[in-house]
């Protein structure tokens, strides 16, 4: 590859990471097709134009042991569509482990070291056992004439690239044709004057050879034809460097190639018409290659760019609300008029930016088919992985963080919950077990699902950890949704040993944390026997909220609405008390509450007019209980830095209207606080009621 400056080699190498993680994406999807049989008869073919993609991909840009490799493996992948058999489980894992190696090649440029000798003779000895019911096919001639446009280079492309492709379907013969270089004064080492002819004896099938000129069929006059066939009328004009009739139309043979390397976008028109501009602008020596180039509806924006946008849009919902303050002070019917358009407007340019940055989730999911199959084959199961909704849109921020969570849950379903075939078949079970990951938008939320069809939680095995790592008392009586919510603790794990997937104790607890700081939840749902569903419920987004806005004393805190089950207020004859524990009634059960102002330590005085916000906890709801509401209003949730996320209660703040602070609350974060204070005055102390159990399940 030519020599670029640091800033334009750094732009190209994102590029290129960019184009290569998403064929990694297509060459897993369609192996795991192939191997399935879901993917039709296609799987293979799509297998191996992701493959050839990658190869031209990394050789373009200069990383020539990725290109090579890959070229190995396209050897592999085009034998197994000559022979049209369905490859065994040996042959896809070698793919797939080729595949691993490409990976590790395109994410180091292809400055790993690492030996890939064992890949090439296990892929070696793949080609040698299906050759063995190969046909013999007989050589051919077949006369090809390629003159690159001069302005190539501009797009990447080494025309010497395409003769090197060449030469390894067979023997290569090739004619330069020089006529139109300039004397050395004139010459311009940018661009191309080139052309050269040549004549191939190959057995290669007619798209192979199509396929070498795949990435520079836009930027080049090619023309393929039998050597010497004659079959074909000519325009009247001449070929500038060759002397040679342009061709308008060639009729072939049965079995001879297509005339001329065309896109694949334009295939349909060019059969609904037999005089396609297609045909004619790649024949045409006359016509730039940029006629040719169909118009795309998508554009590829980076990720920073639409944060970048997605701040200032916050920065002006802030203005937008602090003029319509001023607005109101005001009271100038004019200004009120103008605001009122200006409010409209800022209103639908949050939404189409917030459309923006929504992502289906089908991608994220169809990432775990792989993780599954390795799974299973390393623990001994069989499973049916399903998914679901892949077309439920999320923000891409969140579907970023949710990869990891998602991990340990599929994890954790194969390996404690799943069970072996034998097992299941003594139970009365399908050998196969089931796993779904499904996705759907339910008000204003996405919740995702996570099910197995195993054995389900093992609530005595869990409350027996607990009972031994000190989390509950043995005498302490938990409701079964208690019990699974212990499996979120650190350290806690059902496991006798430590294996290679689980038994540590650490996933589930990085599962909660991670959905937590999201602003998510988490239920369970498990039956001994059936399975378990967990469910994770996210918003649709994390840039702009909708919050309660709530006074505590001098401060003002916001609560996200979608964690607001409503609000009463406070009065004295509602309070329920047993010993040195009180709780308020909620549809006739037992409701626990917090003190904001004791939370933070806020100077403020209990009054008659204080209200109770009730919110949802991990396993049901408790109250808040504030000074005043404030109404609802849109806000922009902005860091605080890394101390002051770290403090209890708070997940960030936002600037208001008039410039001042408001802190919004972590409802788990202060729902945890409160129950471990509960629990540390009980624990020196006989019966009374923990904190948790007076909680309304509502």
């Amino acid at each position: 590859m030519m020599d670029v400056d640091a800033d334009l080699r750094k732009e190209l190498d994102a590029v290129f990471r960019s184009e290569a993680a998403d064929l990694f994406l297509q060459i897993e999807a369609a192996v795991l097709d192939l191997e399935s049989g879901t993917g039709g008869g296609d799987a293979v073919h799509r297998l191996f134009r992701a493959v050839h993609t990658l190869k031209g991909s990394g050789a373009m840009f200069g990383l020539i042991p990725l290109a090579e490799l890959a070229h190995e493996l396209e050897n592999l992948i085009e034998r197994v569509r000559e022979l049209e058999i369905q490859p065994d489980r040996r042959l896809i894992s070698l793919v797939l482990r080729v595949t691993d190696r490409l990976r590790v090649l395109a994410e180091s440029q292809g400055k790993d070291e690492g030996d890939d000798t064992p890949l090439l003779k296990d892929m070696a000895g793949a080609l040698a056992g299906l050759e063995k019911g190969a046909d013999a096919s007989g050589l051919r001639k077949v006369s090809v004439f390629f003159r690159p446009f001069t302005d190539i280079f501009k797009s990447g492309m080494d025309p010497a690239m395409v003769l090197e492709e060449l030469r390894e379907l067979g023997r290569l013969e090739v004619r330069i044709k020089g006529e139109d270089v300039p004397d050395l004064k004139s010459l311009n080492p940018e661009k191309c004057c080139l052309a050269f002819d040549m004549v191939l004896e190959t057995s290669a099938k007619d798209e192979d050879i199509e396929e070498v000129f795949l990435f520079v069929s836009e930027d080049s006059d090619i023309r393929i034809r039998l050597f010497g066939s004659e079959d074909f009328e000519c325009t009247g004009e001449k070929d500038p460097l060759t002397e040679e009739p342009v061709p308008e139309k060639i009729n072939y043979q049965e079995d001879s190639l297509q005339a001329v390397i065309i896109q694949e976008n334009n295939a349909d028109e060019k059969e609904k018409s037999p005089s396609s501009p297609a045909v004619n602008g790649a024949v045409s020596s006359g016509k730039s290659a940029e006629h040719q180039q169909p118009e795309s509806e998508d554009i590829r924006i980076a990720a920073p760019r639409l944060d970048t946008l997605m701040n200032l849009v916050g920065e002006l919902v802030m203005q937008q609300a602090r003029l319509k303050e001023l607005g109101g002070m005001l009271k100038i019917p004019e200004l009120e008029e103008s605001l009122e358009g200006l409010d409209l407007i800022t209103l639908n340019l949050k939404d189409c930016v917030l459309n923006l940055r929504m992502t289906p989730i089908a991608a994220t999911f169809n990432r775990f088919r792989r993780l599954v199959r390795d799974l299973c084959q390393e623990l001994g199961k069989e499973v049916s992985f399903e998914v679901a909704g892949g077309e439920t849109e999320l923000d891409k921020a969140l579907i970023d963080g949710l990869g990891e969570p998602l991990v340990h849950l599929v994890r954790n379903a194969l390996d404690h919950g799943i069970e072996l075939p034998e097992e299941r078949l003594k139970k009365g079970k399908s050998a196969t077990g089931t796993l779904r990951l499904a996705a759907a938008a339910a008000e204003g939320r996405v919740e995702i699902c996570i099910f197995d069809d195993g054995r389900g939680i093992d609530r005595d095995a869990v409350l027996e950890r607990a009972i031994k790592r000190k989390l509950v008392r043995e005498d302490e009586q938990l409701s079964p949704s208690e019990i699974d919510a212990l499996i979120f603790h650190p350290g806690l794990s059902t496991s006798t040993a430590v294996g290679k997937v689980s038994g540590r104790g650490v996933g589930m607890d990085v599962v909660r944390r991670q959905i937590e700081s999201l602003a998510g939840r988490i239920t369970i749902d498990s039956q001994a026997g059936k399975g378990t569903k967990i469910v994770l419920s996210l918003p649709l987004t994390l840039a702009i909220v909708e919050c309660l806005m709530v006074h505590v004393g001098d401060g003002l805190f916001a609560l996200p609405i979608t964690q607001v089950e409503t609000c009463m207020d406070f009065m004295d004859h509602n309070l329920k008390k047993e010993g040195e524990h009180s709780w308020l009634l909620f549809r006739n059960r037992p409701l626990s509450y917090v003190f904001l102002r004791d939370f933070f330590r806020i100077r403020s005085l209990q009054n008659q007019e204080s209200h109770v916000v009730v919110v949802r906890s991990e396993s049901g709801f408790f109250g808040l209980v504030v000074d005043a509401l404030a109404g609802t209003q849109q806000v922009v949730i902005k860091s605080m830095g890394a101390w002051y996320d770290r403090q209890d209660g708070i997940a960030g703040a936002t600037v208001m209207g008039d410039g001042d602070i408001a802190f919004i609350l972590d409802v788990q974060g202060i729902w945890r606080n409160a129950c471990e204070e509960t629990s540390r005055k009980n624990t020196a102390k006989t019966g009374g009621t923990s904190l948790k159990h007076a909680e309304g399940k509502g």
